[in-house]
């Protein structure tokens, strides 16, 4: 939890969950290598593979949350 702003009447906190939008950058990286280079990789994945990827990694992105918190005196 991060102190954004602080005067003596108002306090605001920011909380951002970091490591949601790394891991759901890492899936949609995944997703577009195995979708677009399936070579890539020793076993050749199927063609779905890589867009459930895309899908879950969107959804961790989107899912992320950074929260607000104000506190007023």
């Amino acid at each position: 939890m991060k102190i954004i702003k602080e005067t003596a009447n108002i306090m605001i906190l920011k909380n951002r969950n970091i490591l949601g939008f790394i891991i759901g950058f890492i899936f949609v990286l995944v997703g577009i290598i195995a979708f677009v280079k399936p070579d890539f990789f020793t076993n050749k994945p199927p063609l779905w593979f890589g867009l459930i990827f895309i899908l879950f990694g969107g959804l961790a992105i989107f899912g992320a949350k950074v929260i607000t918190i104000t506190l007023d005196k």
